[in-house]
């Protein structure tokens, strides 16, 4: 299997081991976590409908930046394989309360593993990924980190085309109870082999925390300016969480309107969430030749042109095909391009400002963006209906494609400043030793 993974994906001994362990945790992970989430989305939209959802993901937003500044602070002492570990368990525990819940005939339980649904999608963004940055540096991650994606893509694959089979077979209230029979299994797991399989990058990262620059917020537009690095990251990680959470309610929208009741629509989710993840999949195997042949700024720019497309045509055709083509090209560029792409550029963040990216650029930009998009739907509700937002959609990745031009122009001398980075921590205006 080590020679086969070699032979065809250039995986080397030494890496087959901690490839092995990361996948087959995606894969379960994933795999019941898209069971989950069809599950979730269903039940909600036809209690709640599309309307809640802006005040859910302005909710959520709240939650998971306060979620991120207290994990920021456990990083110093328990390595990401800990926190992610023990953040399954907790949710593995409560998922047999919401079945009690569900079966008393509450309507409170369906908001709060909504929250619970969204909250797991930051914390294994950023916690999985992390723990994928520490055992891979980005010379392996251009190999290797196309292969974990395939992993969590097929796990999703499994997970869609089998949630209308479990529902017809076992009924609609085990999906919780299977969920948190693979979480409690799969936090066990990790908490059992990961040290051996990690061994002492974990000691390492945590001394990197408790010696790492302190970043106040006041200094990011100073970090901004002087690295455009952390700048493109910065707005990457914003305005695409701005514009994702418009989406997400047309999407929502317009598929709670095209189905009429909660089986016909888990079976569109099912079906259509399985095929965009197949094919996802499929293109995954090729995107390292794709970011070879295109270079890392012009990748970049398929994911904005998506945008900026999709919103441009919305107001003309606001319908399920408009609507499915806008989620499936999201999804595959996102997972196949973007995606790769902007993990390979965290890893060319100044040394001293890496750790910090990775819960604040990674978590808390990723949720203000989110925050951002909920409440200006929530204010702007009176005035624009869910086809007007493509307008602000369409401003808003104007605006992306832009500032992705200007990376472009500037990513030479990106690369230069980093690889000539020798400043020490106090260079940077109003920074602090984190001691």
């Amino acid at each position: 299997m080590r020679d086969f993974a070699e032979k065809y994906f250039s995986v080397f001994h030494n890496e087959y081991p901690k490839l092995l362990w990361i996948a087959s945790v995606c894969f379960f992970l994933f795999f019941v976590t898209a069971l989950f989430r069809n599950f979730v989305d269903t039940t909600f939209l036809k209690r709640y409908g599309p309307q809640a959802i802006p005040m859910m993901l302005l909710t959520n937003a709240i939650l998971t930046v306060a979620l991120f500044a207290v994990t920021d602070k456990l990083l110093k002492i328990f390595p990401d394989r800990v926190i992610l570990s023990c953040f399954l368990i907790i949710s593995a525990l409560s998922a047999p309360v919401f079945d009690l819940m569900i079966a008393s005939g509450s309507m409170v339980v369906y908001p709060v593993i909504y929250q619970l649904m969204l909250l797991i999608d930051s914390v294994l963004f950023v916690h999985i990924w992390n723990i994928a940055g520490d055992m891979f540096n980005a010379r392996q991650g251009k190999r290797i980190f196309p292969l974990i994606t395939a992993s969590q893509l097929l796990g999703t694959i499994v997970g869609s085309f089998s949630t209308g089979l479990l529902v017809s077979v076992a009924g609609e209230k085990h999906i919780l109870l299977i969920f948190a029979a693979v979480y409690m299994a799969v936090g066990i797991y990790m908490l059992k082999t990961g040290q051996k399989v990690l061994g002492s990058s974990e000691r390492l990262v945590i001394e990197g925390q408790i010696n790492c620059v302190k970043v106040r917020l006041r200094q990011v537009p100073g970090l901004m300016k002087k690295y455009p690095i952390i700048k493109f990251l910065v707005i990457t990680g914003l305005i695409p969480n701005i514009l994702l959470p418009i989406f997400f309610f047309q999407f929502n929208t317009i598929a709670n309107g095209s189905f009429a009741d909660e089986q016909s629509l888990i079976t569109f989710f099912s079906i259509f969430r399985g095929l965009t993840t197949l094919v996802t999949f499929f293109v995954l195997f090729f995107s390292p030749n794709l970011l070879s042949f295109l270079g890392l700024p012009n990748s970049s720019l398929l994911f904005t042109f998506n945008f900026t497309a999709l919103f441009a045509v919305l107001p003309y055709a606001f319908n399920i095909f408009v609507a499915a083509y806008g989620q499936f090209s999201t999804i595959l560029i996102q997972r196949a391009v973007a995606g790769p792409v902007n993990k390979i550029l965290y890893s060319i963040v100044p040394t001293d400002l890496q750790t910090w990216s990775r819960t604040f650029i990674r978590g808390s930009v990723l949720k203000i963006g989110m925050f951002t998009g909920s409440i200006f739907m929530l204010i702007s509700k009176p005035f624009l209906d869910a086809r007007d937002l493509s307008y602000v959609g369409l401003v808003l990745s104007i605006v992306l494609l832009t500032e992705t031009l200007q990376f472009r122009s500037l990513y030479k001398h990106v690369l230069k400043q980093v690889l000539t980075h020798q400043e020490n921590p106090a260079d940077i205006p109003g920074s602090e030793k984190n001691v």
